[in-house]
């Protein structure tokens, strides 16, 4: 087993927000998106890299892919748009384990590195008590605002 020399756990402070189950995903989410940028796991910005594939995906559906293809464009593409797939996947998944577990996760871990064995760094969000039983609709705007603050 290998030693941890690039252990972080990252503080955000939320103060008195209202935070559910979703809204606690959400901002794991934002987290975890802007760490993979930082740390040079996907090449792009996440919202840059959605769109970028969402075009492409979009302009294939349509019919309109040229005839004539770089094929190093191609297989950047290809990388791409797996990346993108993994990360909405992985997102997803944080969303569910939020909203069935509830008050009993009380932490996230990242692990980047080329095996979970002996990871290069691991990054650690301890969820705080969350809001259960509120309704979530009531509470996406006023989070949805306040994530930029907190997430500075």
């Amino acid at each position: 087993m290998c030693a941890l020399p690039n252990s972080s756990t990252i503080n955000i402070s939320v103060g008195d927000y209202i935070l559910t189950p979703a809204s606690c995903a959400s901002l794991v989410n934002e987290v975890m998106k802007n760490l993979l940028y930082q740390r040079t796991q996907i090449p792009y910005p996440y919202a840059w890299l959605k769109s970028i594939v969402k075009k492409k995906r979009k302009s294939i559906e349509d019919g309109e892919e040229e005839k004539k293809t770089n094929f190093t464009l191609n297989k950047h593409y290809q990388t791409v748009s797996t990346a993108y797939d993994a990360v909405e996947n992985i997102a997803l998944n944080i969303v569910k384990c939020f909203t069935d577990l509830g008050n009993s996760l009380k932490e996230v871990i990242f692990v980047i590195g080329v095996t979970p064995v002996c990871p290069k760094e691991v990054f650690t969000v301890k969820a705080s008590s969350l809001a259960l039983g509120h309704v979530e609709g009531n509470h996406v705007m006023e989070n949805s605002r306040r994530q930029s603050r907190i997430l500075r």
